[in-house]
């Protein structure tokens, strides 16, 4: 799982976001991360959840991260995934930071969970 969040990432970062398409392409991508990740800590436990948004509840309690942002990225995925509304670059470049550190915060709890 780690190593496919890892593929997802390097991925997104060589499509340019130039575009509300491509930005959204890479949206996706780095939220496949998010997901993969936090599925990872589920396995960890022994758990599985039923949906994006039980898997997400699950890891915002262990790791104090706040739900609100997994349930806005989320709905985001799912306009995108089932809607075909992309989000507009503007919106990329003011969460793409964000949504890597969480990224960053998620690899670093599961390495230490792994151990």
């Amino acid at each position: 799982m780690l190593l496919l969040a890892k593929n997802n990432a390097d991925i997104a970062k060589k499509i340019p976001t130039s575009t509300n398409y491509e930005c959204s392409v890479v949206f996706k991508l780095y939220y496949d991360c998010l997901k993969s990740l936090s599925d990872a800590i589920l396995r960890l436990d022994g758990k599985k959840s039923a949906s994006h948004y039980c898997c997400f509840a699950y890891v915002c309690k262990k790791t104090k991260i706040p739900l609100k942002l997994f349930e806005e990225l989320r709905q985001k995925r799912n306009k995108i995934q089932y809607y075909g509304e992309p989000i507009s670059r503007q919106y990329w470049l003011k969460e793409k930071e964000k949504i890597e550190k969480y990224i960053r915060i998620l690899k670093q709890f599961v390495k230490k969970q792994a151990i």
